[in-house]
This record gives structure tokens, sequence and C-alpha cells, in this order.
């Protein structure tokens, strides 16, 4: 298990852009303790963002949660996926929208290529008939190198460390990062998790 002194914390927060969570999940985290949590108040309020709500669709209408019917608003999402998953991802998407600017790579081809990964963890857990729910296992695939996103919007440099890596047989990138940096990208997407709740 990894761990974080304060000092180091906060030297994080400092220095790399770690989304603050965002409003909406407090509003529907506090929905959800009540005892007559409701989703159609859920729904409601997941509704009034356009953006988040057409990528939601998007993401529950893709292949591989390998629905029989098409999901047309979001009132039909929560009742299909229930409280836990429509929060799980609405985060990662809420998430994956903070980050932005000016990053040394393509933020938008490190999304398309963790979507491929988070789809293809999906179709490996139908496969192998995977105890872990389906939203989870896609949360796995898209998060799982959140790291590296943090590091190309703080360093111009760091993708000379990212090919660096690609060709460094006899190093792993995370003793690359730390040779440079003093830090890496597993520790700053451990980090990023948590600051959401995502672990």
């Amino acid at each position: 298990m990894i761990t974080l002194d304060e000092q180091r914390l906060t030297s994080l927060k400092r220095g790399f852009h770690i989304p603050p969570k965002p409003e909406l999940l407090d509003e529907i985290a506090s929905e959800m303790e009540l005892d007559d949590a409701c989703l159609d108040r859920i729904a409601s309020m997941i509704s009034k963002d356009i953006s988040l709500s057409a990528l939601l669709l998007k993401t529950i209408n893709s292949p591989f949660f390998g629905l029989q019917r098409t999901i047309s608003n979001i009132k039909q999402a929560a009742m299909f996926l229930g409280l836990e998953q429509l929060n799980r991802l609405v985060t990662l998407a809420l998430l994956k929208n903070n980050f932005v600017g000016d990053a040394c790579i393509s933020l938008e081809r490190f999304w398309d290529e963790s979507v491929e990964v988070a789809n293809a963890c999906v179709w490996l857990g139908h496969s192998y008939k995977s105890l872990m729910p389906v939203d989870e296992l896609y949360s796995l695939g898209l998060f799982h190198n959140v790291g590296i996103a943090a590091m190309a919007l703080k360093y111009r440099d760091y993708i000379d460390v990212l090919q660096h890596a690609n060709h460094a047989k006899e190093q792993v990138i995370t003793e690359l990062e730390q040779a440079r940096y003093q830090c890496d990208h597993a520790v700053i997407g451990y980090f990023i998790a948590t600051s959401v709740a995502l672990t």
C-alpha cells in the first residue's frame, strides 16, 4: 500500500494539477446518504449538465456494456446502473473533464487510448466471468495511467521521458520519472484517485 506523509501531500497539491472534488459529487453523495435516496433526484442533478449527460449515455450505450436496447436519458441510466455504479461513472467523467491545458502530449489521444484499455478490461471481465462490476473494470482501465496526464501538464520535457521509456528495456518508466522529477506517475495517480474517492 502506498503511504504519503503530509509534507509530500502538500508538495503534490502545490506542484501538480490535482482536480478538486466536483461539487456535483458532493450533492450526489448527500442524496445517497439519505434514508429515502431517490434515483429521480440524482438523475435530475446529472441532467442539468448537458455535456456530462451526453458522455454518460455514450459510455453506457457502448457495446461493452452489452445492453439489448439503447438508453436514451439519465433516468433510464440510473435505473439500469443503480446509485453506486452511476456515481462512479459520474466521478470518472467529471475527473476526465478536469484534465485540460497545455500538455506536452495530446490529451485527446491519451484519453482515446485509455478508453480502449477500459473497453478491453470490460471485455476481459465478460470473457472470464469476472466478479468485479463492469463499471469498476471500466474505471480501472480508464484511469490506470491518470498520473501521466498530470505529469504531461506540469513538465514540458516529460515527452522525452515517455519516449525513453518506450525504448529502455532495462528501466521501467517510474524509475526514469523518479530520476528526473523525484516523483512518478503511479504516486500522482494514486493521489488523484484518493482525492476524489476513486479507491
